[in-house]
């Protein structure tokens, strides 16, 4: 009755629910951003800047709240559609692992760099939009934000290069 999905499925489809969750994402910023920023006085000064701490050390008017989230869908729109093209062309790698990872399984190397671009892709929207909700709050990131935000860059990337060493392998 349900059949088997393959791993070139899954990859394909956690690239998928990737890129839909930065979609839903950004339209969820968009309307918070809206209305925070109707909600704000004319002369409301929000946070653009945040230092190592999590805490704002510049502030603008609240037309800036445009900003992040106008970067976010910029950055969107330039690393979205990546998780859907050939990723061996794109994938500049020193040494032999792209090649060998690609000779050995060239579907599995296909969709594990998908996967990681589409992972990439929802890093740049969730950073871009939690900066863009905490200033229409006027808000603090946190402590915890440059830790998180350095591990859903550091991660993948190591994870991506296992995953290849291990297609490599065979």
């Amino acid at each position: 009755m349900f059949s088997k999905i393959s791993m070139s499925e899954r990859r394909i489809t956690f690239a998928l629910v990737l890129n839909i969750l930065s979609i839903l994402l950004l339209i969820a910023t968009t309307i918070i951003v809206i209305v925070r920023y109707n909600m704000l006085p004319a002369d409301a000064q929000v946070p653009t800047h945040w230092g190592a701490s999590g805490e704002a050390d510049a502030w603008s008017g609240k037309g800036s709240l445009f900003v992040p989230l106008a970067l976010a869908y910029f950055m969107c729109l330039i690393t979205m559609p990546l998780s859907f093209m050939k990723p061996y062309e794109m994938l500049n790698m020193p040494g032999t692992l792209k090649e060998r990872a690609f000779a050995k399984n060239p579907v599995a190397f296909n969709n594990t760099v998908r996967g990681f671009l589409a992972l990439m892709s929802f890093t740049v929207v969730f950073v871009f939009s939690w900066s863009a909700i905490a200033s229409s709050f006027q808000l603090q990131l946190g402590i915890w934000f440059l830790p998180v935000v350095i591990l859903l860059v550091v991660v993948p990337f190591v994870a991506l290069i296992v995953r290849l060493v291990l297609i490599a392998r065979g």
